[in-house]
């Protein structure tokens, strides 16, 4: 695992190019040949579009829990941090069930796995709006909605990964799709805020729900555009002599490797932090800065939007200047500054600001973190062991960050007062988070290439 590969953007299940010639080629040898119609026959703009919304099926719910939690506070009669666990868990699951999507796409049709993610996702918050139990609630929104989270997102960046191969705008159509995330967090949010004071919070899952499967009829329709009846697709790479690359869901023996473990490292305290903003922003909004819940729904939005900027622009920086790890370390470095400062935030005016700038690095980060194992994994056979490993350690420090959260808001209110200072803690925790995530990224470049500063990794 010595070679350094190429760095690419936004591909959080990169495989390899073989894999790619393997959905396009027409000469096939007899015995690795399924049926013609496994070919990836749907546009590419069709299959971004797909993308995007398959991550707004996914991340968007996940980026507008926020919205959903103080209701759910009052419906369950349960604590902000047991909240939170409803959709930490949800993220886990999206991250942790990566290794198992990825084999089930090389057995199945990318649709059918798809239809099944999403009656996965509509199925929970159809349970979760009948449920006045929080231990329902949890394993429906949360366990069920994200078991569907993990078996539509990362299955479908892979397969636009895979067919965009080594593509000049690669980047910016990973990025495209990617935005899902952002956009979802958006509209799912403005459902949830405008229809809750309406309709209540059953019936505004209904609507999510709704949302959910109709973007999911969208999507079933764009990837089976030209592509005919799809059946399995063996996505199992082959080596330059015609062997097969034997597969398995898991490796740990790459984090043997010292580059890839301090990456892990850093991919841990980044995902432990990333999310409490998300969680929190707007208790904090309402509590500190006395704003009223419209107010605090704007501060929210931006927090969205900043997302998609985020996710492109470093994604060209990357591409094109500095290389993954470079633009990452950046990227965290800003992330963390901007957590310090947040305990400063004092207005209104201060904390749209600082929720634009904070949406910025969020998105930017979270996009070059499987570019970035990727570009350490030296073996081909090794990537997706690789990424399994990434993105397993990321789902548990997602499980943990948000609940964490709402334990030290408890903690500083009870230490230090109401406002804001109860959620100093908070702030000064995961801004910890996010430096320590940036020390682990240095020594991992240091460990790579010394000390020379003008090096493209």
């Amino acid at each position: 695992m010595n070679a350094a590969r190429n760095d690419s953007v936004l591909t959080p299940e990169q495989l390899p190019q073989e894999i790619e010639d393997r959905y396009n080629t027409t000469d096939i040898p007899a015995q690795d040949s399924r049926k013609s119609n496994n070919k990836n026959n749907t546009p590419l703009h069709l299959q971004i579009l797909a993308t995007h919304l398959i991550v707004f099926n996914s991340f968007g719910l996940v980026q507008s829990f926020a919205t959903l939690s103080a209701p759910y506070h009052n419906h369950l009669h349960q604590p902000p941090s047991a909240i939170s666990w409803i959709g930490s868990t949800s993220i886990c699951l999206a991250y942790t069930l990566a290794p198992l999507s990825t084999h089930l796409l090389r057995h199945t049709s990318h649709p059918h796995l798809q239809l099944f993610g999403a009656a996965c996702q509509i199925a929970g918050l159809a349970i979760a709006s009948w449920s006045h139990r929080y231990s329902v609630t949890l394993l429906s929104q949360g366990v069920l909605v994200g078991v569907g989270h993990g078996l539509t997102f990362v299955p479908a960046i892979a397969r636009l990964a895979a067919r965009l191969g080594a593509s000049r705008w690669k980047m910016t159509a990973l990025s495209v799709a990617g935005c899902g995330a952002a956009t979802g967090g958006m509209v799912f949010a403005g459902i949830a805020q405008w229809a809750i004071k309406r309709v209540g919070l059953s019936w505004t899952l209904w609507v999510l729900g709704g949302v959910v499967g109709f973007n999911a009829v969208i999507v079933q329709g764009l990837l089976r555009w030209g592509s005919g009846e799809s059946e399995g697709v063996d996505a199992t790479p082959s080596r330059g002599d015609g062997q097969r690359v034997k597969k398995t869901w898991w490796k740990v023996r790459v984090l043997r490797d010292r580059n890839f473990a301090l990456y892990t490292l850093a991919i841990f305290f980044f995902f432990a932090g990333l999310w409490i903003p998300f969680f929190y922003t707007r208790s904090f909004a309402v509590e500190a800065l006395h704003m009223d819940p419209s107010q605090s729904f704007a501060v929210f939005m931006i927090l969205n939007a900043a997302g998609i900027q985020g996710r492109i622009i470093p994604a060209l920086l990357s591409d094109a200047v500095l290389g993954t790890i470079n633009t990452y370390f950046v990227v965290l470095l800003l992330m963390g500054t901007t957590l310090f400062c947040w305990p400063l935030v004092g207005s209104s005016t201060d904390m749209f600001v600082w929720a634009g700038a904070y949406g910025f690095c969020a998105g930017g980060a979270v996009s070059l973190v499987q570019a970035g194992a990727i570009s350490l994994c030296g073996e081909e056979e090794d990537v997706e062991n690789c990424l399994g490993v990434v993105l397993g350690v990321a789902g548990v420090a997602s499980l943990v960050g948000a609940p964490v959260g709402g334990e030290l808001v408890r903690a500083g209110g009870q230490l230090l007062g109401d406002g804001s200072k109860a959620h100093l803690l908070l702030q000064l925790c995961t801004g910890g988070f996010i430096l320590l995530a940036c020390f682990a990224l240095v020594s991992t470049r240091v460990l790579k290439t010394g000390w020379k500063v003008v090096v493209k990794i």
